[in-house]
């Protein structure tokens, strides 16, 4: 157990590291670091690498850890509900604004496709599932959820992308977003109740401020 601990902590704490130090180069050195497709690369990198090397060195039972298979049906089911929920409310707050689907590889691949796949992988899955074997449900949850919202905060911070108020907003809707889609997870025991609604929401969001 202390030797998952400590190989937890690397791999979470790396991550952050990681992700930091690139916002930091994106933000005061700008290119090369800054450019969409460098970006959406290093982005996937920082989360997948610790995720699968938490799994590799700790995981011992791999037999479909990420839940891609287990109760699929149910997964779906529950991230389609989720989807049209969050769906709808998007639209509703952006009601009067043009929608437009986002344009470019580096878009797709980084926000809406690979991004959300790991960090699905990495939170629900790596994260949530160590911190139940350590605590209560309820306080994983909560924690996974506030490291979900926090993992956001280095760029928009740095690059003053949300600043005061709005910069609070967006991490305690990210902390909600997490709590949601981790409980969802939880009970589905599906990647996919969290993966479906985790795709459709930030394709609607994009596609609103392309």
């Amino acid at each position: 157990m202390n030797r998952s601990k400590r190989l937890f902590g690397w791999c979470v704490g790396g991550m952050f590291a990681a992700w930091t130090l690139w916002s930091v180069l994106m933000a005061f050195v700008g290119e090369p670091f800054s450019s969409p497709l460098l970006r959406a690369l290093v982005r996937v990198s920082v989360v997948l690498i610790p995720a699968l090397a938490y799994v590799h060195f700790v995981v011992q039972d791999r037999e479909d850890f990420w839940a891609f298979r287990r109760n699929w049906r149910q997964g779906l089911l529950v991230g389609a509900v989720l989807s049209c929920l969050f769906g709808v409310l998007i639209v509703a707050q952006n009601s009067g604004r043009t929608f437009a689907l986002p344009v470019g590889f580096a878009i797709w691949f980084n926000f809406i496709i690979v991004s959300p796949l790991v960090e699905e992988m990495m939170f629900r899955r790596v994260i949530l599932v160590h911190l139940q074997s350590v605590t209560s449900t309820l306080r994983a949850i909560l924690l996974e959820s506030l490291l979900f919202s926090l993992l956001h905060l280095p760029w928009w911070f740095l690059s003053g992308e949300q600043q005061g108020v709005a910069l609070a907003t967006a991490l305690v809707s990210l902390f909600i977003y997490g709590v949601v889609f981790s409980v969802a997870v939880h009970y589905t025991k599906s990647i996919w109740a969290a993966l479906l609604p985790h795709w459709i929401n930030n394709l609607i969001i994009l596609s609103f401020n392309s």
